[in-house]
């Protein structure tokens, strides 16, 4: 059983209620700053940590529930201590700063994991168990604010290169804008070393929710459909689909598999499967989005 601390007041309920459910893990405490202020009426007051020092010391695991970049010189510490950290997100982190939470991670031999909102998904591992290397990747999601469409395609990104090495040869992204410098539609194509393609779409102008992901291999074709909950394979031998069960497939259910996946994997020295490496990654490709975007603004 692991000792486990949470950091961050945003999404705290969300890791404790699911953690704190699993026999695996020993809920020690709950520390935010904030706390110094107002304590939450939401958690027993014997699990309220005043001193991040102190929840640390007493941790195994410390999940950090808020995506600020405030707290990264608390993960900073956590890994320097060779802590199992579980990250919310590093949608705000840079870089420069994902680069040294790996060399720090390397050097006191800890874990780091990273929540994925569908990674967990059954159609997404089932999916895995019967792919080998795609060598075509369509990804499409609609249905989006125009807000939502750096993060669901970073999800996308991040989640796909959970399926290939991070041997990217280029990246390539196009963004339209109707009236505004806000993106509408965001395209981007990935080329990798080995011949394999990716090509993503999220769009904020066709209003009707969907998000596939297709996998073509060497005779056969996988459709993931996450808001369908279904997975339809087409090869040489069979043709089949899958459906799902949304039970399955909520926020909830997808953060315990995570959760049990983590677990397993630091029971068994495993490599976890959204990696902080994989983050780094994730984080280069959408630095050229980001260029694309600040070129498509300032173009005179």
């Amino acid at each position: 059983m692991l000792k486990t601390g949470i950091v961050g007041h945003q999404n705290s309920q969300f890791y404790f209620k699911n953690f704190s459910s699993q026999a695996n893990y020993k809920m020690v405490g709950i520390f935010d700053p904030s706390f110094q202020f107002e304590i939450p009426s939401t958690f027993p007051k014997k699990l309220i940590f005043s001193s991040f020092g102190e929840l640390l010391n007493q941790s195994d695991v410390l999940i950090f529930a808020s995506a600020e970049n405030t707290y990264y010189p608390l993960i900073e510490l956590a890994v320097k201590q060779g802590k199992l950290v579980f990250l919310h997100s590093t949608y705000y982190f840079s870089i420069d700063e994902l680069s040294h939470l790996i060399k720090l991670k390397e050097e006191a031999g800890g874990m780091v994991e990273v929540y994925h909102p569908y990674l967990w998904h059954d159609a997404f591992i089932e999916y895995g168990k019967l792919s080998k290397t795609p060598l075509l990747v369509e990804s499409s999601q609609s249905g989006l604010e125009r807000k939502d469409l750096i993060p669901a395609i970073r999800n996308q990104v991040n989640a796909i290169l959970t399926r290939y090495s991070s041997n990217i040869k280029r990246v390539t992204a196009n963004i339209i804008s109707s009236f505004s410098e806000v993106p509408d539609i965001i395209i981007l194509r990935l080329d990798f070393n080995n011949g394999s393609i990716v090509n993503i779409m999220v769009n904020s102008i066709e209003k009707e929710m969907h998000h596939t992901m297709k996998f073509f291999e060497y005779n056969s074709h996988y459709v993931i459909d996450i808001i369908q909950n279904q997975l339809i394979c087409s090869d040489s031998v069979n043709d089949f689909k899958t459906l799902l069960s949304k039970k399955n497939n909520t926020a909830d259910s997808m953060l315990q598999k995570q959760s049990y996946n983590f677990y397993y994997n630091i029971m068994n020295h495993l490599p976890p499967q959204n990696s902080i490496e994989n983050e780094y990654n994730t984080c280069k490709v959408m630095e050229k989005v980001k260029e694309k975007m600040r070129i498509s603004i300032n173009i005179f």
